[in-house]
Order: C-alpha cells, then sequence, then structure tokens
C-alpha cells in the first residue's frame, strides 16, 4: 500500500518548475514598475489569464516582454 501511495505524490516537472519561474519573475516586474504587492501582482496575472482566457504562464511571458522593450527603451 505504501508504494501506490508514494507513486501518486506529484513531483513537481521540469516544467512546472519553469513555469513558476516565468510567472515569479513577472511577478517581481509588476510589483518593482507597478508598485504592487507580491499578492497583488498574483492576482493580477491569475485575473489577466481568466479575462483573456490564457494560461497565466502566457500572461507572465507577455508581462515580461512589456517591461523588458520598456527597460531597453529607458536605456538608449
Amino acid at each position: 500500500m505504501q508504494l501506490i501511495a508514494n507513486q501518486q505524490e506529484h513531483v513537481p516537472s521540469e516544467r512546472d518548475e519553469r513555469k513558476q519561474k516565468v510567472i515569479c519573475q513577472a511577478k517581481q516586474l509588476l510589483m518593482q514598475y507597478q508598485g504592487m504587492t507580491e499578492p497583488e501582482a498574483h492576482r493580477f496575472l491569475q485575473k489577466q489569464a481568466m479575462n483573456l482566457r490564457v494560461s497565466k504562464k502566457s500572461i507572465a511571458e507577455t508581462t515580461i516582454n512589456y517591461y523588458s522593450k520598456k527597460e531597453k527603451t529607458m536605456l538608449s
């Protein structure tokens, strides 16, 4: 019985870890540029994903791209 229980535990995959890293990076950018708290940034990403019917990872990637472009123009 113990063997079956161990097999059912969720082990984060490499893909899950990459997704979390992207979401965390987007939250950090929102906190830095928009003055949001971590829970506010998390909720913002969730809400945008729900409203646009896309994944949180997709919203996070868009957020990262937006602020990356913004930083480049600020440095020019």
